[in-house]
């Protein structure tokens, strides 16, 4: 990897809606690019200004958490803040933020547009907007990425099948997945306990409340979450019977997490076919997988085409189809029924990720990117 330590290259990521520390624009792409001898900034809403690891945060605060507000009015300040920074590369993680990419692109900056959603797809799913109109705004907001993609140095994308589409109007576009960064050591020494779990946001995208729906019918078997949760959804996941066997731990800090990975038996992420992941296509997008097969834990997954290849060569898993309880239910007795073999799921994996599947892969095609505008 190239990198004229120095010249040092000033580089200004910045968004409009992600934490300021947020797992792969900070802890992966910023750390990695500022490790290897880049000055890089984080413009990111309401965070505290600061310098972790070498990068300089900077917190423009949101006056107004109206989604209108934010598009419209939250977005110019975001670009006056990057203007000041006076960057050399600008690389931005918001599709909200496309007219200021062009803004920094028409003052002769270098642009990078990081999608880590496929948008229009998204659009079709969302329910805020009446169904009627989904169709039409998808293909409205389709146009209007393409057009501005198309003025930019490089597009990045969590996938290949969103590559593929920003490639039609940016030849400039490559695959950044989102591997773990952070490997954690191999077996701890702590006892297994016939637990199943999940780490991240609770969402009914990942049908928790199915989960829940299957463990009632098991007998022996607890469910650990962890993660942030809107009031409405957990509610609802409280007033399910099979809540009596769930453990939840609400926000954990990341070292707590991996315990909670070190105490369990199986790692679940049972994603629904959303199209904001690719419908049955899927996405390395979704982190979840990677993370347990790092911990040395057997998978239960959606049975996605991009997750069922990985799953079925490296032998880490089992995956199912999101709504087949009769076979999440038969998965999860088959796992902790057999622990020879998830045990050796769980080695697999974890092989799989030292080898082919961690961050460090992806932070050489990053800085090859950059250094190649």
């Amino acid at each position: 990897m190239e990198v004229c330590q120095g010249n040092m290259l000033k580089v200004c990521h910045f968004t409009s809606v992600h934490d300021a520390k947020d797992r792969r624009i900070f802890s992966k792409e910023c750390c990695s690019l500022a490790k290897l001898g880049f000055k890089v900034f984080i413009v990111a809403p309401n965070a505290v200004s600061e310098v972790i690891h070498d990068v300089q945060i900077i917190g423009v605060p949101v006056a107004n958490d109206n989604r209108l507000y934010r598009i419209f009015f939250y977005t110019k300040l975001i670009f006056q803040k990057a203007l000041e920074l006076n960057a050399d590369i600008y690389h931005f993680h918001d599709p909200e933020l496309l007219s200021v990419g062009l803004k920094l692109k028409k003052k002769g900056k270098k642009v990078i547009f990081d999608s880590h959603e496929d948008v229009p797809q998204q659009i079709l799913n969302k329910t805020y907007i009446p169904k009627p109109f989904r169709f039409l705004i998808s293909r409205i907001y389709a146009k209007y990425e393409s057009r501005i993609v198309a003025k930019l140095d490089a597009t990045i994308s969590v996938n290949d099948s969103i590559a593929e589409k920003l490639k039609k109007s940016n030849i400039h576009s490559v695959v950044i997945a989102n591997y773990p960064e952070i490997i954690p050591s191999g077996n701890s020494g702590i006892r297994k306990e016939n637990y199943i779990c999940f780490a991240g946001a609770i969402t009914e995208n990942y049908l928790h409340h199915r989960v829940i729906e299957v463990i009632n019918g098991i007998e022996d078997i607890r469910y650990s979450l962890a993660g942030p949760c809107h009031n409405k959804y957990l509610e609802k996941l409280k007033q399910h019977p099979g809540w009596k066997k769930v453990d939840y731990y609400g926000v954990l800090p990341y070292i707590e997490v991996l315990h909670l990975y070190q105490k369990a038996k199986i790692g679940i992420a049972i994603h629904d076919y959303t199209p904001n992941v690719g419908g049955k296509e899927g996405s390395l997008g979704i982190l979840k997988n990677f993370e347990f097969m790092a911990a040395g834990l057997p998978i239960i997954c959606t049975d996605f085409r991009v997750w069922k290849k990985i799953i079925e060569e490296e032998e880490c898993g089992i995956c199912v189809a999101p709504y087949d309880s009769e076979g999440l239910a038969s998965a999860i007795r088959y796992l902790l029924d057999n622990p020879e073999i998830a045990t050796r799921m769980g080695e697999n994996g974890r092989k799989a990720v030292l080898e082919k599947y961690c961050w460090s892969s992806e932070e050489k095609k990053l800085v090859t990117l950059y250094n190649s505008l």
